[in-house]
């Protein structure tokens, strides 16, 4: 937030915040408000974002960015398939079936 109006525009988020997806700007956001402190998290971030800014994985980075613009806000749709009453779901219908046993993952052979 900045300092005037508390709001986002104008803060450093607002300046620095390209991220493709509502989740990577939730995650930026978090690590501007609790920043590391110790050395070797510091190191170890600064070597992933290296490794992430160039050669072949800003390349791959490049062709992600418009896929993950399309896929919307994952996070927020997992944790609504997690918190949905069971209205008929489970044996019986009665509501009580675990998250798991709605929830359908594909993976790719």
């Amino acid at each position: 937030n900045n300092i005037t109006s508390g709001g986002y525009q104008g803060s450093l988020l607002s300046k620095i915040d390209v991220t493709q997806s509502p989740h990577g700007s939730r995650l930026l956001r978090a690590w501007l408000l609790r920043p590391l402190f110790r050395k070797v998290d510091i190191d170890r971030r600064a070597d992933v974002v290296e490794e992430l800014a160039g050669g072949a994985v800003a390349v791959a980075m490049a062709e992600a960015r418009p896929l993950l613009k399309k896929i919307g806000d994952i996070e927020r749709l997992l944790s609504r398939v997690h918190s949905m009453s069971g209205g008929g779901c489970g044996e019986g219908g009665n509501g009580d079936s675990h998250p798991n046993d709605r929830a359908v993952l594909y993976e790719m052979a």
